[in-house]
């Protein structure tokens, strides 16, 4: 019964580091580029 525990937390703590990482990078991208911004909202838009 605590293995699995221990293998629901580890995927779940693996699960969260991935999806900081990517908004991080995802944030990084919007600031250094202004035009993706721009694109993105065009496809928004549409």
């Amino acid at each position: 019964m605590n293995v699995l525990i221990g293998i629901l937390f580890v995927k779940f703590l693996f699960f969260h580091l991935h999806f900081l990482k990517t908004r991080f990078s995802l944030r990084l991208m919007i600031d250094w580029n202004p035009d993706l911004i721009k694109k993105m909202r065009l496809k928004e838009g549409n």
